[in-house]
C-alpha cells in the first residue's frame, strides 16, 4: 500500500511474489504481472499498463501448480514513483469455493511460517 494511505483491508495480506495473468473485461489478451501481496479478499500487483478503477479483471494465479481463476474489481491504482509502472489493488468479487478454500489454506500456511 502506498505511503500515506490508510489500510482499509478486512483481511491481512500475505506479502508474496506470484506470477499471474490478468485480463480486463472486454480485452482480448491476457497480460502478465507479478503480485505484491494476496489474501482471500484480494491482491495487489505491479504491471506496466494502467487499469481504470472499478474495471473487472479475470485473473489466473498459479499457486503450487494449482490455477486459481477469480474475477476481481480494481479498487485502487497508483503509478509507481520514477517509473512507467502501476501498482493495482484488486478486490475479489467472484471465486469458486474450492479456489477460495485453497487460497485460504495457502495464506494461513505462509502466515504461520512468517510468525
Amino acid at each position: 500500500m502506498p505511503a500515506g494511505m490508510q489500510d482499509k483491508r478486512r483481511c491481512s495480506r500475505l506479502p508474496c511474489r506470484l506470477e499471474l495473468r490478468y485480463q480486463p473485461r472486454g480485452a482480448g489478451d491476457f497480460n502478465n504481472a507479478l503480485s505484491d501481496d494476496i489474501s482471500v479478499q484480494g491482491m495487489s500487483f505491479v504491471n506496466d499498463r494502467f487499469i481504470a478503477l472499478n474495471t473487472c479483471v479475470g485473473l489466473e494465479i498459479n499457486i503450487f501448480s494449482t490455477m486459481l481463476t477469480p474475477v476481481g474489481r480494481v479498487a485502487w491504482v497508483n503509478r509507481l514513483p520514477y517509473s512507467h509502472r502501476y501498482r493495482v489493488g484488486v478486490e475479489f468479487i467472484e471465486m469458486d469455493q474450492s479456489n477460495k478454500n485453497y487460497l485460504g489454506d495457502y495464506v494461513a500456511m505462509r502466515m504461520n511460517k512468517l510468525a
